[in-house]
């Protein structure tokens, strides 16, 4: 009798069947194989689920000037992030409007307008069509714009959105502008950014980052100051303490707000606020818990903690009281995906005056590399034709939460006419 290869949830052609996928998914387990590591599922997580999400493009600081613009890639799509006069920022797709053609090629850069290399086709920086050489008389600049992608600016972080229909950015708007208001994000400036190749579907990386059952093992310099990694009793009893001591040098009185996409809450984005004590004498993220920078806005001291915030599926914030830290995972490809890290500190500050770049990214340098390591470990046992999804612990409520929003939001945003199979 012939071996069947086929994985659990694939039809005869080998192509994954949604609807048998879903109903393989037993609640509190891992996710069954193919949502991890079969090629075509990437296309359904960007359409159904990630293009309406709002995602951390990057820095008000990184476009300081008219013309500066950076880059935001997701899977296959490539956006313009640009600064269009002196009060704006646009967002527009990488895209030519006359044969497809990307247009910015490098990651960043400085122009008085976007030139795609190809034909010449220019455009403002605002998006429309400046200049199509050699088209006809009749031909109508006004219907050949960029196509705009949706783009909110909030407490100087920059949001895209690649959906035309994206959920509603209003609660990470309320959210941010109360609880980001004391750090002064916009007058903070990157003092270093780095990105990471991690050979691990986008799962993988999120799914690492949202529990920290492997911090004590894994992460053991991060562990050693961050109460998060293990709930001593001791930081119990101190977090009446940081919460007083919070509303005293910064006025923020909240310990946790959290609300997930799910059923009435559909069409509003994911959001997640906590704060958690620093074990003593540690005051903010450092190699000893010593201060690294000046501290930030109108905060007037450290308060003995850290606050982290989660926005949608892939954009995470980690608040110190001197520095912020930045991060974001995208998808690449089906198998791999792509970690980007910004540290921020006060704008008026000087690198070797006020704070030293090497002590200001050692612990999240050394932290980023650790995870990898843990997640592309992670990705080649969930290949394995021996994988079976495993329990979670009840240290990894996060986990459990997002994969429930997930496979939910799959479940009403399968695009039309797909049916049940890719």
């Amino acid at each position: 009798m012939p071996v069947d290869l086929r994985r659990q949830g694939e039809t005869a052609a080998g192509l994954p069947d949604l609807e048998a996928l879903l109903a393989s998914v037993q609640a509190g387990y891992s996710l069954p194989q193919a949502f991890y590591d079969h090629p075509a599922m990437l296309d359904l997580d960007l359409r159904a689920f990630l293009s309406r999400h709002w995602i951390l493009a990057g820095h008000i600081s990184q476009i300081p000037e008219v013309g500066d613009y950076f880059l935001f890639e997701l899977g296959n799509e490539s956006v313009i992030i640009c600064r269009a006069d002196v009060s704006s920022v646009r967002a527009h797709a990488n895209v030519c409007r006359h044969r497809g053609s990307r247009i910015c090629l490098e990651q960043h850069g400085q122009v008085r307008r976007l030139v795609c290399p190809y034909h010449a086709w220019s455009y403002h920086l605002d998006g429309s069509l400046a200049a199509a050489p050699r088209m006809p008389e009749d031909f109508e600049k006004s219907a050949y714009g960029l196509q705009a992608i949706r783009c909110e600016l909030v407490e100087g972080l920059i949001f895209v959105a690649l959906a035309d229909d994206p959920v509603s950015f209003e609660p990470v708007r309320a959210l941010l502008t109360r609880c980001l208001a004391p750090y002064d994000l916009p007058g903070t400036q990157v003092a270093d950014q780095r990105s990471y190749s991690i050979s691990g579907n986008w799962k993988l990386s999120v799914e690492n980052y949202l529990e920290c059952y492997h911090c004590t093992p894994a992460h053991r310099e991060y562990a050693r100051f961050h109460s998060d990694s293990s709930p001593r009793e001791e930081a119990a009893n101190r977090l009446e303490e940081l919460l007083q001591r919070a509303a005293s040098v910064g006025g923020l009185t909240e310990r946790r707000v959290e609300h997930y996409g799910l059923g009435a809450l559909d069409n509003q984005e994911s959001l997640v606020y906590d704060r958690d004590p620093l074990y003593p004498p540690a005051v903010t993220g450092s190699e000893t818990g010593a201060p690294l920078a000046p501290v930030l806005g109108s905060l007037t001291g450290y308060d003995g903690g850290t606050a982290y915030i989660h926005v949608g599926p892939l954009s995470y914030l980690l608040l110190y009281a001197d520095h912020v830290i930045l991060y974001r995972f995208t998808p690449r490809t089906a198998g791999t995906s792509q970690a980007d890290i910004w540290w921020l500190v006060r704008g008026d500050t000087e690198e070797g005056v006020d704070f030293s770049r090497a002590e200001l990214t050692w612990l999240w340098e050394l932290t980023i590399q650790q995870d990898k390591t843990i997640i592309e470990s992670n990705a080649r046992g969930v290949s394995s034709m021996h994988y079976r999804p495993g329990p979670y612990s009840p240290f990894e409520p996060m986990v459990v939460k997002f994969q429930a929003w997930y496979l939910d939001s799959l479940r009403r945003n399968l695009p039309e006419g797909r049916g049940s199979q890719f």
